[in-house]
């Protein structure tokens, strides 16, 4: 069987085939030609959308002022040493002014520098130190054990250097050379105040003198007063000093204020876990039963909305600290002085008995001086030769002849060396030689490092043997304060300016000054002008922008004439549409400028025509003259013609922004009521304080932030006197806190829980609650966890114990930071209790569910986890009180019954509380943690654990505090009972009084969504409810607004209806309601076309956007309809070329047969011959 065409039939079926195809593929072609075209056309209207998208950018551009506040600068300097460039450089914002201004440098100017301290040398830098002490690097405290080398201090400093609250102080290790180290501290800032180091440590450590050398021991008032001194800043006033600082151990001691022979002078006992105010009020006491006039008190100073606080003693500039308790609060600080380099011999010389005994003098001939067996056997003329260096690298040498060795003294030798160092150097670098404890000490006169050494050569020719030793450095010069602290000290325009920084952007108006050198009697000139060549540029931009879209529209529109074609899009509605639109901007003039300066052209921009390049007609030019002379004489001017601006009568209203739906025009602002702030004003004079016998908590909710306060209206507290009080709020208020979460169980090494864990202790030794883990050494274990970091992510992980007897607690508590991304701290508190805490401050998510094998147990691990301070005891200290001990066994009490026990606090959600309690000797201690829990209701549990008050407020995290008040001298203390604490940011509600002693609350913010709420133990506040802030509201042009706060915005318009001031935002500072003047709206040529771009280029209802996407679906509906009927096409010529193909084979198959036939006729007919 054959397929070729007609090979059977002799007709060429393939080929008629083809045709008839051909002829069937036209209706094709001509859609191909159409997609195509379409094809073509959409790629005109994505360059066409491109051109405007680059116009619509720079028309936004300039459609603001900003684009036009462009300036440059230029400097000269009277100074013969250096260019105006050595000394500053400048550069400016958009809020700067053109002017001229004089920067002077006298001899009182410098540059500001970051501080830098050395300690004194160490011989290794990973060997223990040895030294024990705490030291406060700008308001945080490093903690130095006996095991730290230099290395980890240089570890433990730097790590405060990092987070919310970083000290910007970086520690380093230099190398002198080897076995010659010191620490190095180095501010990351400059200023005077940049960089603070308080020693807070005892006496007998003297961490920073004695142990590290970073100071000299002597210590001067930091912040010294015209007639008293004051504390460095503190965040808040009724914090304990000792939490704010971190510190581990909180010294305390007897202080001496005042002058010796003073009858002011007095001591008193402070302690650094009290607060600022309690600091304050013991100093009060104490003056006031010494009859002196000096007083103290806690001042605040808020900069950029936060308020800090600080200690104030007025009246005396004399103090004698005591365990460095001053110091830490930075009423002192440690001096710096630079260490004079010292070396001593290694031998100590002593005399003969016969010459009386001890150790060798200066004055003590070289014949008394015992060279061994109690003899002397130095002869005359024996001579010493020496040879060093002096301070500078001077090489120094001399020699010393004993004339007579029973007159010659020791002296002598001493005069030689010192002459010889003076003999150098023009005498610069001396030294003072003497003797100390039967050796040769040298001591260089010139403080600082230094590059002495000295040798002694006993030359003994006499054949004696006096040896005088090696003479090695004891002490190592070095300067203590590398570089001060300074600020930057110029005068700017006849004004002394003073800066942390180098960098002073404050003193003139969008100016930034970078001061890079200062020479005294010399100043620089400098001028800011208004940059003409950049706002040229811009404007440039814009016509270039707006050119390339004509053009490109000339293109298509062009008809050819000779060659009878033009552009695929000729006669284009849209493309018409976004010509004409633009052009109108051209030709219309601003609405609310003058007629004088009120176009476009009026500024030197034409629209031309060119007869020659078809493409150009409707271009824009600019004609540099006449713009740079508008630009000259009416700045302001023309910039209006491009910018959107508004502008108001009236000095209490403010125009902030406008829509795109804003039209231009004057519009009349009316007022029909001012916002006003959420506030709310107590009616008790509280001048006198809330009492001296009362006690009162103050919580204050604003969403989800809780601020507490405690007042204590005793004599010095801060509930004493108003004052006082609106101190301790807005203390509280302002105050920020990292969400700390802790467990409710005490782990322990012993089934008496006398023995906290530690991170060290083994699984294996682990008691929980008092009962063993039952984790067995040599066994293996799953601890597992999850729960919320603080931007509430969950989070969940496991850890895995191998071996309890020999792994530790340290791995869990790391395996909690990392899977918590290193955003927490996880620790074991003194007594043993989980500690999890967000190393930033702020409102948190964080928590966590630990499951744990065994009886292992850290307990609900929340901020509802309250524990005292303080463990009492029975028994002569043999063990903790339980609940039902009574109160007689207590250890140091003395309690003869009624008295009162006193607790105030907040409950698990935020509510006021206070209770009491009548010590009834006979009642067990339960009976008081009974009264605590109905005071709290049901869902608190008050317990005591290994004799320590605890609270527990449920397995979630709450708010909830507490705080008792012992009676006075009964030998009863629960301490401060703390753990858990809620995380939160500062709230925006301020504390002050009214001229009647009242306490007033006011919200930062106005309106009504800034709100907040008050709970009060009792009533001594005397707070009522709180009065709603309320929104502004009014008409602008008699148009509809609404109002938020002081914010009033032009509402849209309602179905159908019209509004010029839709989108019109402003606002409103006044009291008053009724007119409030005018704002006018100028809308210039910028923000016209800006608005008519984004109209035809807005990606969800642009008109030219749109007509691109429906090309592209008909362009994408063309190809499938040409795939359709492609197809079409193919199914009916394989059906043609099948029945072709039949035919062939039928043909064939006829064939076959009759010449099969034809054979048998043949053979038939041959077979009868």
């Amino acid at each position: 069987m054959s397929l070729i065409s007609g090979l059977s039939s002799g007709l060429d079926w393939q080929s008629i085939v083809q045709q008839l195809t051909t002829v069937e593929h036209k209706p094709i072609d001509l859609v191909q030609t159409q997609k195509s075209q379409y094809e073509q056309k959409l790629e005109i209207l994505q360059s066409l959308n491109t051109a405007l998208l680059a116009f619509k950018t720079q028309a936004a551009t300039l459609s603001t002022a900003e684009a036009f506040n462009l300036f440059t600068t230029s400097m000269s300097t009277n100074s013969s040493s250096y260019g105006a460039s050595d000394f500053l450089s400048i550069s400016t914002g958009t809020s700067a002014a053109p002017g001229s201004h004089t920067i002077e440098m006298n001899g009182s100017s410098s540059i500001a520098q970051a501080r830098k301290i050395s300690s004194k040398s160490f011989t290794s830098y990973d060997q223990a130190l040895e030294l024990t002490g705490e030291f406060v690097i700008n308001g945080r405290a490093v903690k130095v054990e006996d095991t730290d080398d230099l290395n980890d201090l240089v570890g433990k400093i730097n790590n405060l250097n990092s987070g919310a609250n970083a000290t910007e102080v970086t520690a380093s290790i230099l190398t002198v050379s080897t076995g010659n180290y010191r620490l190095i501290l180095t501010s990351d800032n400059t200023g005077e105040d940049a960089f603070t180091i308080f020693d807070a440590g005892s006496d007998a450590q003297n961490i920073l003198s004695t142990g590290l050398g970073l100071t000299d021991g002597s210590t001067s008032i930091k912040n010294l007063l015209s007639n008293g001194a004051q504390s460095e800043e503190f965040s808040s006033s009724s914090l304990s000093v000792s939490d704010m600082l971190d510190l581990t151990t909180a010294q305390s001691g007897t202080v001496t204020i005042g002058a010796a022979g003073n009858p002011n002078r007095f001591s008193v006992s402070l302690d650094l876990t009290k607060s600022l105010t309690e600091i304050a009020s013991s100093i009060n006491t104490a003056s006031s039963a010494a009859g002196s006039n000096i007083t103290a008190s806690v001042v605040s100073t808020t900069e950029d909305g936060v308020t800090s606080y600080s200690l104030k003693i007025l009246n005396t500039t004399s103090f004698t600290d005591d365990n460095h308790v001053l110091e830490t609060l930075g009423v002192f600080q440690g001096s710096q002085a630079d260490v004079a380099e010292e070396h001593i011999s290694s031998t100590a010389l002593t005399l003969t008995t016969s010459a009386g005994g001890g150790n060798m003098l200066s004055t003590s001939t070289w014949g008394q001086i015992d060279t061994g067996s109690d003899a002397n056997n130095i002869s005359n003329g024996d001579t010493i030769s020496f040879s060093g260096v002096n301070h500078a690298g001077t090489k120094v040498s001399g020699s010393y002849t004993i004339a007579d060795k029973d007159v010659d003294d020791v002296q002598g030798l001493l005069t030689a060396v010192q002459n010889a160092f003076a003999a150098v150097d023009g005498g610069s670098y001396t030294v003072t030689a003497s003797v100390e404890g039967g050796k040769i000490k040298v001591v260089d006169d010139v403080s600082g490092d230094s590059l002495l050494t000295l040798s002694l050569t006993s030359n003994n020719e006499g054949g004696g043997s006096l040896n005088l030793g090696a003479v090695t450095a004891s002490t190592e010069g070095y300067t203590m304060q590398l570089q001060e602290g300074a600020d930057a000290r110029i005068v700017i325009d006849g004004t002394a300016i003073t800066s942390s920084s180098n960098t002073i952007n404050d003193a003139i108006s969008g100016v930034t000054i970078n001061l890079l050198n200062v020479e005294a009697g010399s100043k620089v000139d400098f001028t800011v002008s208004r940059d003409y060549s950049g706002v040229l540029s811009s404007v440039q931009e814009l016509i270039n922008s707006y050119n390339s879209v004509i053009t490109t529209i000339n293109e298509q529109f062009y008809y050819d004439a000779e060659k009878e074609s033009a552009g695929l899009l000729q006669g284009d509605a849209t493309l018409s549409s976004i010509k004409s639109s633009m052009v109108s901007i051209l030709t219309q003039s601003i609405t609310g400028l003058p007629s004088s300066l009120n176009s476009l052209s009026l500024i030197g921009i034409n629209s031309i025509i060119d007869y020659a390049d078809h493409s150009k007609d409707g271009t824009l030019e600019l004609d540099t003259e006449t713009f740079q002379d508008v630009f000259n004489t009416n700045f302001l001017g023309l910039r209006r013609i491009f910018i959107a601006e508004g502008s108001t009568t009236d000095a209490d209203v403010e125009y902030i922004s406008h829509g795109d739906e804003t039209k231009a025009g004057e519009y009349v602002v009316n007022i029909t009521r001012a916002a006003t702030r959420a506030s709310v004003t107590g009616t008790e004079v509280l001048t006198s304080g809330i009492g001296a016998s009362d006690l009162e908590t103050l919580t204050i909710t604003q969403g989800d932030k809780v601020a507490a306060v405690v007042l204590n209206g005793a004599s010095g507290e801060n509930g004493s006197s108003i004052d006082d009080i609106v101190n301790a709020v807005n203390s509280e208020l302002d105050a920020e806190y990292s969400q700390s979460i802790m467990g409710n169980v005490k782990n322990t090494t012993d089934a008496d829980q006398t023995t906290a864990i530690t991170n060290n202790t083994t699984w294996s030794s682990i008691y929980s609650g008092g009962v063993s883990a039952g984790l067995v050494g040599g066994e293996s274990y799953v601890i597992e966890f999850n729960g919320h970091r603080k931007n509430g992510a969950s989070v969940s992980g496991s850890y895995n114990i191998s071996d309890a007897a020999s792994e530790t607690v340290q791995g869990l508590l790391s395996a909690i930071e990392s899977a918590y991304n290193n955003e927490v701290s996880v620790s074991l508190d003194t007594n043993g209790y989980l500690v999890i805490t967000d190393i930033t401050t702020g409102t948190s998510g964080l928590d966590i569910e630990i499951t744990t094998p065994g009886a292992l147990d850290f307990g609900a691990v929340t901020t509802s986890n309250l524990v005292g301070s303080k463990r009492n005891t029975k028994g002569g200290g043999t063990s903790a009180i339980v609940e039902t001990d009574t109160w007689g066994v207590l250890d140091g009490g003395s309690l003869t019954g009624g008295e009162v026990i006193r607790f105030t606090g907040q409950t698990t959600d935020g509510t006021a509380v206070e209770g009491s309690y009548i010590v009834n000797l006979g009642d067990q201690i339960d009976v008081f943690l009974t009264a605590v829990e109905t005071a709290y209701g049901e869902n608190v549990t008050a317990s005591l654990q290994d004799g320590r008050v605890a609270l527990t407020g449920g397995s979630g995290n709450t708010p909830l505090g507490i705080t008792i008040f012992e009676p006075d001298g009964k030998g009863i203390d629960f301490g401060t009972i703390g753990g858990g604490v809620t995380g939160r940011y500062s709230m925006s509600i301020t504390a002050s009084k009214d001229e009647g002693g009242h306490l007033v609350l006011t919200h930062d913010e106005y309106g009504s969504a800034a709100s907040f709420s008050v709970s009060q133990s009792g009533a001594d506040l005397a707070l009522g409810a709180v009065t709603a802030g309320l929104d502004v509201a009014g008409t602008i042009n008699g148009e509809a607004a609404a109002g938020s706060g002081q914010i009033l915005r032009g509402s849209a318009p309602a179905s159908g209806g019209t509004t010029s001031v839709e989108g019109l935002v402003l606002k409103y500072t006044g009291t008053a309601t009724g007119e409030q003047g005018k704002i006018t709206i100028t809308l210039g040529a910028g923000e016209l076309f800006k608005r008519i771009l984004d109209d035809m280029t807005n990606t969800i209802d642009g008109f030219l956007d749109y007509r691109i996407e429906s090309m592209t679906q008909q362009i994408s509906d063309l190809t499938d309809r040409i795939a359709s009927m492609e197809d079409r096409l193919n199914r009916k010529m394989d059906n043609m070329l099948n029945r072709f193909i039949a035919m062939e084979l039928a043909i064939s198959k006829i064939q076959a047969t009759s010449d099969w036939l034809s054979g048998q006729l043949s053979a038939a007919s041959n077979a009868w011959k």
